[in-house]
Order: structure tokens, then sequence, then C-alpha cells
């Protein structure tokens, strides 16, 4: 696989340069292309889809003419595009805290990358769907930590909450690792169901960490 269907790539300037990344932006493998659409650069959120047609560049240019850039993903993330994708169809627009978090955790992340790791995603970065979906539960982990931490006041107490909380991560990392070997003949789980399950240990690992309930987060429980 070569990285130039990775690429982060603005709006062209001019008819010639139109052309120019309608060849780099060319699909190059059959399924699903994954796509983030950033209609402003005000904007952290972006629109997640999956579009399978032949010409993804000018499919994407006619259809959405306002968006200032596209950022194309590896096929790693495929269920987790199908999960913050729009559903048209049914009406589903992903609202969910999950949905809101990671789309806007996720399309800021790409979007500042520079054009060289873009070239590295589907091998270094993130060769796998279970490296994707790692990810992103540890972008809700991380934002359960610093949530709940910021109800501090005391810079000690502070301190402690997070010493705790990341020690809770550590033997999370560990816990889930080992469950997801032991269950590996049952196949892969639904994103959904995974990533709830995920942030569930986690609140358990956190109890005991604190050795008490910790407070509640919905990105969490």
């Amino acid at each position: 696989m070569t990285g130039e269907r990775f690429f982060q790539l603005d709006r062209p300037t001019s008819a010639t340069d139109d052309e120019e990344l309608k060849m780099k932006l060319r699909p190059r493998y059959n399924g699903h292309q994954n796509v983030i659409l950033c209609h402003s650069a005000c904007s952290p959120s972006g629109l997640f889809l999956q579009v399978n047609e032949r010409d993804t560049y000018s499919y994407l240019r006619s259809k959405y003419p306002d968006a200032e850039n596209i950022l194309y993903l590896p096929p790693s993330f495929s269920t987790v595009v199908s999960y913050l994708k729009v559903d048209f169809s049914s009406g589903t627009f992903g609202r969910t805290f999950y949905h809101l978090l990671l789309n806007r955790e996720i399309t800021t992340y790409f979007s500042n990358l520079t054009a060289t790791r873009f070239d590295r995603l589907g091998t270094d970065l993130f060769p796998t769907i279970a490296s994707v979906e790692f990810f992103c539960f540890n972008i809700i982990v991380e934002d359960y930590i610093k949530a709940t931490s910021a109800m501090f006041r005391g810079r000690t107490s502070r301190r402690n909450y997070l010493s705790k909380l990341n020690v809770a991560k550590e033997n999370w990392i560990l816990r889930r690792e080992m469950r997801l070997n032991q269950e590996g003949y049952l196949g892969s789980n639904n994103f959904d169901a995974e990533l709830k399950r995920s942030c569930s240990e986690y609140y358990c690992e956190a109890k005991k960490a604190l050795g008490c309930t910790p407070m509640r987060w919905y990105s969490i429980n």
C-alpha cells in the first residue's frame, strides 16, 4: 500500500491543481474509502463518511463543494468510521457523547498531522483495527481523567488523584489485553459494544485504585 491515499490535502486553488490532486487521490483498492470532510478550519469536528465510488475525489467534490479539506484514512479505520458516520437513510446523526468526543479528537489529530506522518498511517501508526480501537478508547479514558481531576482544587489532592488514575489506566490496559487474548477465538466485537465494555473495565480499575467509588462521568458509565 502506498501512502498517497492517506495524504491530507487542501482544496485546489486552480483547475490545474484540481486535476493534479484528482490523480493523487484516486482510490487504489476496492471497497469503502474512509474519509473525513472538514467544512471549516475553525471547527474541530468533521463529517465521517465511507465512500464506495469509482472516482472518490470527483464524487466528494461534487457532493460537498464547500468542504475545506478532505482527510483520507487507512482501511484499519473502517469500524470507527462506520460508527461515527452519518446515516442519512435512517436519520441517525451520531450525537451521543461518545460520537461527539471521538469526532472532535480524531478530526483534530489528523488535521494536525504532517504529510510525512500521513504516509506512515497504514503501516506504523495504525496498522490494525485493534490499534485504532485502542486509540479511540484511550481518548475517552483520558477525557475522563482530565475532566474529573479538574474538580480537585488542591494541587496535592489533584496530583494524588491523577497518580492513582494513571495506575488504574496501566492495569486497565493489561486487563483488556488479557481479556482480548482469552476471547480471541470469538472474533471481533462490535465497536460500540467493545467501547462500552472497555470503559466499564477502566471504571472498575479506577475504583480499585482509589479504594472507593470514583466520580461518575457519562463518558465512562
